[in-house]
């Protein structure tokens, strides 16, 4: 332990305020252990769940701040070959057909929005 009594006295508020945190948060740590290890699972790696306990002093009030934070990575992942614009494939038609009728909703929301406004006006 450290020799000067402000450091030990916030190293054991710390710890003291630690173990408080995790009791209060058992239930979402435990959950966020579970889907770290099930996205692991998709991921076809290995499970990591990182915690972080942080202290901050504001010095000018004299308070000490405790924070415990966790997150759960996730992310997922596609690949596709490398487009040869020299070699451009024709494209899929359902694929085609969908984005059309995508810009042309869109198009057609975006014109009733647009007449709506002219009408409260």
């Amino acid at each position: 332990m450290s020799t000067n009594p402000k450091i030990t006295a916030i190293a054991i508020k710390a710890a003291s305020e630690l173990a408080g945190l995790i009791r209060e948060s058992e239930a979402d740590i435990l959950a966020g252990m579970h889907k770290a290890a099930e996205e692991a699972q998709l991921q076809e790696s290995k499970p990591k769940f990182k915690l972080g306990f942080t202290i901050t002093l504001d010095l000018d009030a004299d308070v000490a701040i405790y924070n415990l934070g966790w997150s759960t990575k996730v992310s997922r992942e596609t690949s596709s070959q490398i487009p040869d614009p020299d070699q451009l494939a024709l494209p899929n038609m359902d694929q085609t057909d969908d984005v059309s009728r995508f810009i042309h909703n869109q198009l057609l929301k975006s014109d009733i929005e647009d007449q709506k406004r002219r009408e409260e006006e």
